[in-house]
C-alpha cells in the first residue's frame, strides 16, 4: 500500500491451492460419559485443524488431533455434533451428524 507517497513493506505470504477441496471427516463416533461426550473420527489426509460444531453453526471447539471431549454437559440431555476438517486452508463440509446422551 502507498501512504503519503511511501510504499509499505510486503504483506504476509498467502498460499492458495486452486480447486483444493477438503474431505469431511468420516467414521465420527460419540461416546457419552458422566457430564461429557468424547468424539473421535478418522484422520483426514493433510488436515491441520478440525472444528467441532453443535450440529448447527455454533463452534464448540478446535483441535489438531482426531478427538475432542465436550465437558460440563447436563446428563440426560441429547447433544448433536458435526466435525469439519481444514486442508491447505480450505474447510470441508460437515461430517455426518452424531448424537450422544451423557449419563452418570
Amino acid at each position: 500500500a502507498r501512504v503519503s507517497g511511501v510504499w509499505s513493506g510486503a504483506s504476509a505470504k498467502v498460499t492458495a491451492v486452486p480447486g483444493a477441496k477438503a474431505v469431511a471427516p468420516s467414521n465420527v463416533k460419540a461416546a457419552a460419559g458422566d457430564k461429557q461426550v468424547t468424539l473421535t473420527w478418522d484422520k483426514v489426509s493433510g488436515a491441520d485443524q478440525y472444528i467441532i460444531k453443535n450440529g448447527g453453526t455454533t463452534v464448540l471447539g478446535k483441535t489438531t488431533t482426531n478427538s475432542f471431549t465436550h465437558t460440563g454437559l447436563t446428563n440426560g440431555t441429547t447433544y448433536t455434533y458435526t466435525v469439519f476438517a481444514r486442508v491447505s486452508g480450505v474447510w470441508s463440509g460437515a461430517s455426518a451428524k452424531v448424537t450422544a446422551v451423557p449419563k452418570a
